[in-house]
């Protein structure tokens, strides 16, 4: 009778942790993109839109979720709504003190300081 107990227990348990799974995930995820539609770059009139993605700035502690756009003239972050430091930081691709890498999945920004 004991061992019924505890082999319910876990396939109880296991059952319970795949459906939150899937609930959570498929929630979270519907959420993401809602705010992510809502999260509007304003381009310049010669400005094109090369890639746009979901990203997040580290603002102090707080990692600040957002939108990440690189155009043909810089790279702009614009948080969404629900950060509490909402902002939007722009970086020339024209400075000398910026490197960019660009692949067909990830954006990469390095930036360099002179001493």
């Amino acid at each position: 009778m004991e061992t019924e107990s505890i082999f319910a227990g876990i396939v109880s348990g296991l059952f319970f942790g795949l459906f939150f799974r899937k609930i959570f995930t498929s929630t979270y995820k519907r959420l993401g993109e809602k705010q992510l539609k809502q999260i509007v770059i304003i381009l310049d009139e010669d400005e094109e839109l090369i890639k746009e993605a979901g990203a997040n700035h580290f603002k102090g502690k707080e990692a600040v979720g957002g939108k990440l756009a690189l155009t043909n003239k810089r790279l702009v972050f614009k948080s969404h709504k629900l950060n509490l430091q909402n902002h939007e930081q722009s970086f020339s691709i024209s400075s000398s003190r910026c490197a960019f890498r660009v692949d067909y999945t990830d954006i990469q920004y390095q930036k360099h300081v002179k001493s």
